[in-house]
């Protein structure tokens, strides 16, 4: 088993930013509760995971970027920013320009969501050298409409409540027709990819499993073997014994049950 301290950052710029105030002494699950954006750091432990053997960790973390590292370091390791070009994260930037204004309540509008702001960053700069979008746009945004039309939204009202934070700069003062926003963050939506940060806290072989860690891994062991029989096309289902009997036995059986629930 291995107890580990791990978060899941939004680029590899930030990721190596936040490894240096780390490095210089700053605590790992208050950076967490600032910093993190898969699930289990940002709302349940504060990036610290505690001691679990490997299938618990794949459980929570849904990527096998941070558990190899996590058991394959030693005691005391903290890894370098591990990229991660799979995970979905909920966060994205928006790049917006106000084509034209036909009316106040309306706009036409080109937009992308880009994964993080350094690239957003980036990207508005080649925008504005003049390279074209629909490149960029099937390339970087993740937001389906701006892919599936290259960026182009075209005609939008506010009736069209994309989001707060998009709405509220299309709609808002701060738009300059035919100018690209600033980076605008959006926690609405999910974007792909960030950057791990994971320091091993430490690892034993023969640590004994807690109760909840080994009821989970009978449940997993369980559902894995009956998807395996439910998905095998040579397997077929015999429900031959099910009689009226039986039948009536299980409706008895479940109505007692919800009768205890209700209390």
């Amino acid at each position: 088993q291995v107890h580990a301290l791990i978060m899941m950052l939004e680029s590899d710029t930030q990721a190596q930013a936040i490894r240096g105030r780390l490095e210089s002494g700053d605590n790992f699950t208050a950076l967490a509760t600032q910093y993190a954006l898969n699930y289990y750091s940002k709302n349940t432990n504060n990036g610290d995971f505690g001691w679990h053997p490997v299938a618990i960790y794949q459980a929570q973390l849904g990527s096998a970027i941070p558990v190899d590292y996590a058991f394959s370091a030693g005691a005391g390791d903290f890894s370098q920013p591990l990229n991660d070009n799979e995970t979905y994260k909920q966060l994205g930037y928006w790049l917006i320009r106000v084509n034209s204004r036909p009316q106040p309540e309306s706009a036409n509008v080109s937009a992308l969501l880009i994964s993080d702001v350094v690239l957003a960053d980036g990207i508005k700069a080649r925008l504005e050298a003049g390279e074209s979008l629909t490149g960029i746009a099937d390339k970087y945004t993740q937001y389906s409409p701006s892919r599936d039309k290259h960026g182009e939204l075209g005609m939008m009202s506010q009736t069209d409540n994309i989001s707060d934070a998009f709405n509220g700069y299309v709609f808002g003062p701060a738009a300059e027709v035919g100018k690209w926003s600033n980076p605008i963050r959006d926690e609405n939506y999910w974007s792909q990819g960030g950057s791990w940060l994971v320091k091993v806290v430490g690892r034993e072989n023969n640590r004994t499993i807690t109760t909840d860690d080994r009821n989970f891994l009978i449940n997993k062991a369980f559902e894995d073997w009956a998807n395996r029989l439910w998905s095998n096309p040579a397997n077929q289902v015999d429900d031959s014994y099910f009689n009226s009997d039986i039948q009536n036995f299980v409706i008895e059986q479940a109505a007692k049950g919800l009768q205890k629930t209700r209390g």
